[in-house]
This record gives structure tokens, sequence and C-alpha cells, in this order.
């Protein structure tokens, strides 16, 4: 049966996007967090956050995943052009390197903070605030393939694998009257429900490491 959503903000951000086979999950979160925040018009630029985060990062290099503290950082200063300004690429850029922004583009920053909660009820507290809440997570193989638009809560996790993600919103089950957290993808709109998925309150509760947002 269908979780039923309580408030659901997915659609003040249009299609879920695809990072491809970039390990990019982190800046496309913080990209749709800061588009929100900072109220840009349309699609923020993930591709120069990627890189401006990474030259932030001490040994950092392309094709790393980025830390949550130097992707607020980026975010912060210099912010991020739209999308259309500094499109995402296929491949990771050959060096590491801060980039810049074209002439004449408008760059959008916000002041995200790393919150100090990751349980289920912080999440509900922010999204119920208005603001979608980033989420730095374990992996676990029901991520990949969740049934019905649910990733199952399972105790067994890939070994030192995390990903982030955008909650966007949050439900209930109608049977077990369980609370769930919509989250928002970075895997294209194939993955789940058109990009979406729900994610178990034990599962937040226990694979969450991080949360971040306004």
């Amino acid at each position: 049966m269908a979780i039923q959503a309580v408030l659901d903000l997915s659609g003040d951000l249009g299609p879920a996007r695809s990072q491809g086979r970039r390990s990019t999950c982190m800046a496309f979160a913080m990209s749709d967090l800061n588009r929100l925040v900072a109220d840009a018009p349309d699609v923020l630029s993930a591709e120069f956050l990627y890189q401006t985060a990474g030259a932030l990062t001490p040994a950092w290099r392309p094709g790393m995943g980025l830390r949550t503290t130097e992707a607020i950082q980026a975010t912060h200063s210099p912010g991020q052009p739209l999308e259309a300004h500094f499109p995402y690429q296929a491949v990771d850029p050959t060096c590491a390197g801060r980039p810049t922004a074209p002439a004449g583009a408008l760059v959008f920053s916000s002041h995200l903070n790393g919150l100090s909660r990751t349980t289920t009820q912080s999440v509900v507290d922010e999204l119920s605030r208005g603001s979608p809440v980033g989420l730095v997570t374990r992996v676990t193989l029901g991520l990949f393939s969740p049934t019905a638009g649910v990733v199952p809560h399972e105790a067994n996790v890939v070994p030192n694998a995390f990903h982030a993600l955008l909650a966007v919103g949050w439900g209930t089950d109608p049977v077990s009257g369980m609370r769930h957290v919509l989250i928002r993808n970075s895997w294209g709109t194939t993955w789940a429900l058109a990009g979406h998925a729900w994610l178990p309150e034990p599962f937040v509760d226990i694979h969450v490491l991080e949360v971040f947002g306004r």
C-alpha cells in the first residue's frame, strides 16, 4: 500500500537529475537545497559546486566524493551559477582547480549548516518549517531497488559506501502508522518514483549519519 504523504516539497524542484557514473551525489543534493534557500529561478550548477568544494578539500582529486563541510562552504562562498551557465559534464575534470563562473552570470549563495540531530523527528521538524533537508546515509542493497517506491529497512550495509540525498517530504504507512521520509535522489527519473522514494523511520534513525539544511 502506498505511503500517504503529509508534506511533499518535491514539486518545487522539477524532475530529479542524474549524476551518471560520477561521485557527485553531494553536489546534487546541496545544489537543490541551495536553489530553494537562495530562491534561484532555475537549476543550479552541480558541476560548479563539485569542483569548488573539491578545491577546498585537502588532498582531494577529481573522481572523489565531497565532504559535507566543504560543500556547505562552497554554497556560502562563492555560491553557484545556474546550470545553464556552467553545465554538468559526463566525466570528471582532468585536474583539481577552483572554477570561475562565466562573466556576468548571477551566483546564488546560502548560509547552510550541519544540523546536530540525525533522527526522523529532527528531519520532520525541519521539513515542517518549509525547508528540505540534506542527508548523508550509509548505503544498503535495498537503496538500489526500492519496492513500490519504499526503500526497505535492513541492517546490512555496503562497506565504506555513503550517499547524499535530499529529504523533501514525509508521510505515513496507512496500515502500520510508521513515518517515512520522502527523499529525492540523483539517479535520474527511472529510479523508484520518478527519482524519489520513501525511507522508513528505522532506516533514517539507524543509517543517516549527517543532516544539513537551512
